[in-house]
C-alpha cells in the first residue's frame, strides 16, 4: 500500500485517494467494531455482578424471613401451647365441677349412685 502525502510534488490519483478512503473507513470500522465490543463486555460484566448481588440479596431476604417465621413459630408454639395447655385445664375444671353438681343433685335427691 502506498501512503499518500499532502505536500508532495505529485497529487494522488484518483485511484490512490480512493485506496486512502476505503482504507480509512475500513480502519475507523474496525475501531468502532472494537469498541462496541469493549462495551458490551463491560456491560455484560455489570450485568452480571447486579445477577450475583441480586442473588444475595434474595438469599440474606430468604434467610431474614426464616428466622422471622422460626422465631415467630418459636414464640407462638411456647404462646399456643399455654392457650392449649390453659384451655385443657379450663375445660377440665368445669367439667369435674359440673360432674360434682350432677353427684350433689342426686345425693340430695336421695339417688345416690356411683359417678361414671
Amino acid at each position: 500500500m502506498q501512503t499518500i502525502e499532502v505536500g508532495s510534488e505529485h497529487p494522488p490519483s484518483v485511484a490512490q485517494a480512493l485506496e486512502k478512503t476505503i482504507h480509512d473507513a475500513l480502519q475507523l470500522a474496525r475501531t468502532e467494531i472494537a469498541l462496541a465490543k469493549q462495551e458490551v463486555t463491560e456491560q455484560a460484566r455489570s450485568a452480571g455482578r447486579a445477577v450475583v448481588f441480586l442473588l444475595v440479596a434474595v438469599m440474606f431476604l430468604q434467610a431474614a424471613i426464616t428466622t422471622l417465621g422460626v422465631l415467630l413459630l418459636s414464640l407462638g408454639g411456647v404462646a399456643l401451647g399455654f392457650a392449649v395447655v390453659g384451655a385443657l385445664v379450663l375445660i377440665g375444671i368445669s367439667l369435674r365441677k359440673s360432674r360434682d353438681a350432677r353427684h350433689a343433685r342426686r345425693v340430695e335427691g336421695g339417688r345416690v349412685s356411683a359417678p361414671h
